[in-house]
């Protein structure tokens, strides 16, 4: 009996020294990797890769050893190599864990870094499917989308991402960058009341007022606020508004009055930095954008223009987008300038004068017309014209000044009226126009829309 005991004594004993063994091995490796741990965050780089070179030579299988490499490697910009050991951490550990998440999501932001954007986006989603609450991986699908202009997903994916983490910057400013292609025209036209760009009782977005959000948004996206909040302390009140971005954080923003404000300092401030680059004052006013218009608005007082704010913000960067006076445009932008120019000497002969998308939105209401009946039956003219760098076309409006036309003079004379500050539309009491002898409270069109021809 005593004798049949021994054996597995025997095996308790290895099983204790195994078991021993084991535990100094992973001692070992830990204090191994928190030795390149230790050296990463000290900023001692080039010894985190010989540690966890180290590491790995001791235990090859160590996946951790592996993904702790290839995040060195990721941060001096080695990223083939990274992208290798990323892969070999993957190919040790269970696809469907938070781990494989992690490396999937960098194997993502390696892709995006090489312009490999279709498999970065197949990396980001594997790294989701891995780990619903992978924040880096959600952020960099967004960013594939954004970069395809797919703005819907872009912005589902940010907004998921600001609403896991709202004190994440990458996300919040991802959002507000593509929210402004997602927002209906109700939508902007609410956050437009709220900043004090419209009065409460206005129903209808215009073009021009769109046009304005869009610079606020692009002004916002380069930290104008913060920037205004340097230049003007205390603050006023009026200069900005909160909106509520349903999470714990609230959106400061611009109020028309802040915008303004915040526009003449920039425009001082870009001023000053091309009179360093020794540009004299008559070559900088001079400045163009790429879509051949002023750097510098004169008809905005010498301001930036939307344009000329973009050129500015990525000349602060060391990139230059604008051209001097002498440089040609591209074959494209020329092309558009051109076109733009033959309108413009269209109607300069033709005596037609432009006025605003704000103006013609007023003269619908003011006149009872269809945009049919002013443009047939009226002689008004609108022409659309590319806006280069885009896919858009911005529309342009004009009416006859002579009196000649079909219209005998009757639009120019709304217009200006309504610059006179005349902005009744109840009736116009058109003069002469089709005989009518100027028929008080007679618009211009009959209910539906057509042109007025003696019975409503």
């Amino acid at each position: 009996m005593k004798t049949a005991k021994i054996p597995a004594m025997i095996t308790v004993l290895l099983a204790l020294c195994a078991g021993a063994a084991f535990a100094q091995a992973n001692a070992a490796l830990s204090s191994c990797i928190s030795a390149g741990q230790a050296a990463f965050n000290k900023n001692n780089i080039d010894e985190a890769e010989a540690q966890f070179r180290r590491c790995i030579a001791a235990w090859p299988s160590d996946a951790n050893s592996h993904i702790s490499l290839a995040g060195v490697l990721m941060t001096k910009g080695n990223l083939t190599d990274a992208k290798d050991e990323f892969n070999v951490g993957l190919s040790l550990i269970n696809s469907a864990s938070p781990t494989a998440a992690y490396c999937q999501s960098r194997l993502g932001d390696i892709a995006i870094k090489q312009g490999k954007y279709d498999e970065a986006e197949t990396k980001y989603i594997l790294a989701i499917a891995a780990d619903h609450y992978e924040v880096n991986a959600i952020i960099g699908l967004g960013r594939c989308r954004e970069l395809k202009k797919d703005w819907k997903s872009a912005a589902e994916n940010y907004r998921r991402a600001y609403a896991l983490e709202p004190a994440n910057p990458v996300a919040r400013q991802g959002l507000r960058r593509v929210e402004p292609n997602v927002m209906t025209d109700e939508e902007i036209l609410a956050e437009l009341k709220l900043r004090r760009a419209l009065p409460p009782d206005v129903g209808a977005l215009s073009e021009e007022k769109k046009a304005l959000f869009m610079e606020m948004r692009q002004a916002e996206e380069y930290d104008a606020v913060t920037y205004l909040f340097k230049k003007v302390r205390p603050m006023r009140p009026n200069y900005v508004v909160e909106k509520d971005t349903g999470t714990i954080n609230y959106r400061l923003m611009f109020t028309a009055r802040g915008f303004y404000a915040y526009k003449t300092y920039i425009s001082s401030d870009a001023l000053r930095f091309f009179e360093k680059k020794g540009m004299p004052l008559k070559q900088i006013v001079k400045l163009r954008t790429k879509n051949g218009g002023l750097v510098f608005d004169p008809a905005a007082g010498g301001r930036l223009s939307s344009e000329g704010m973009k050129a500015y913000f990525y000349a602060v960067l060391g990139q230059k987008i604008y051209l001097l006076p002498s440089e040609p445009l591209s074959f494209e932008d020329a092309a558009i300038v051109e076109e733009k120019d033959r309108l413009e000497g269209e109607m300069k002969r033709d005596r037609y004068m432009e006025i605003s998308e704000l103006e013609y939105l007023w003269l619908l209401r003011a006149t009872d017309c269809s945009e049919e009946a002013l443009t047939d039956a009226l002689d008004m003219r609108i022409r659309e014209i590319p806006v280069p760098g885009t896919e858009r076309k911005s529309k342009r409006y004009f009416v006859d000044t002579t009196g000649n036309m079909k219209d005998r003079g009757a639009l120019a004379s709304h217009v200006y009226r309504y610059r006179s500050g005349d902005t009744d539309t109840s009736g116009a009491g058109s003069t002469g126009f089709f005989g009518t002898g100027g028929m008080q409270k007679q618009k211009l069109c009959g209910k539906n829309g057509s042109v007025f021809s003696g019975e409503l």
